[in-house]
């Protein structure tokens, strides 16, 4: 998506609380998408939205008989996704960012001798 393209209030509500955040990190990465009809898509994720929609670029399209199709651009909708593959490098990352809260809260119990608070806040 454009930096300078506004969202709508529905589409960033939709980014920030579900797991659409973690398919937008895959974007510039090569990965593999499994469709409902047991097909696939490998190539170069290029732009998600919020709704799980995908545009892959220098792609190629395997169908459930084993037929290869490069394609340029191909646009997936969501509803036609069963999985994406997520490189390992970023889940990686993922479980770094998500473990780091837990970090901070314990060292702050520890140095400042005060109560962790019921629930820690994540960043995703």
């Amino acid at each position: 998506m454009n930096p300078r393209e506004r969202i709508s209030k529905a589409e960033k509500f939709a980014l920030y609380n579900n797991l659409s955040i973690l398919l937008k990190a895959v974007e510039g990465y090569k990965t593999t998408i499994d469709l409902r009809n047991e097909s696939y898509v490998y190539g170069t994720v290029e732009e998600t939205d919020a709704f799980m929609n995908v545009t892959m670029k220098n792609c190629f399209f395997t169908n459930s008989n084993g037929d290869t199709v490069k394609f340029d651009t191909l646009f997936v909708h969501s509803r036609n996704i069963r999985n994406v593959h997520i490189p390992a490098n970023i889940l990686k990352l993922t479980c770094y960012l998500d473990s780091k809260p837990l970090l901070l809260s314990s060292l702050h119990h520890m140095y400042l001798d005060t109560e962790l608070p019921e629930k820690i806040p994540y960043l995703f």
